[in-house]
């Protein structure tokens, strides 16, 4: 039996790419999903923060576009106060509410 060479013929043959194309895909596939318990989630952060902060303030805070800095300052505490690692993450890296999104998005 010879040894097999990976020479031109072979990785040019169709199962052998398409195999080396799912074996790259696999691995950055593994290797992402390592990553993904460790995002802090920021990016999704400001949209459920302002229904956190009505349901951690105990009263109606009112309209987030007006009372943010009742909204910036609940958050906060509740993010000091928090096990979570990712939530003080995101709060960290989006310390001010930033509401660009239609109101619609809060109700």
């Amino acid at each position: 039996m010879s040894a097999i060479h990976f020479t031109k013929e072979v990785l040019s043959e169709r199962p052998v790419r398409i195999l080396l194309v799912s074996l790259l895909a696999s691995l950055a596939f593994l290797i992402n999903l390592s990553q993904f318990s460790k995002a802090s989630g920021k990016d999704f952060y400001q949209y459920w923060v302002v229904s956190k902060a009505q349901r951690y303030s105990g009263h109606r805070l009112g309209n987030p576009y007006v009372a943010m800095a009742q909204y910036d300052d609940i958050l906060k505490s509740v993010a000091r106060s928090s096990t979570e690692l990712r939530q003080q993450k995101a709060n960290g890296a989006r310390p001010h509410l930033e509401l660009f999104q239609t109101p619609f998005c809060f109700l």
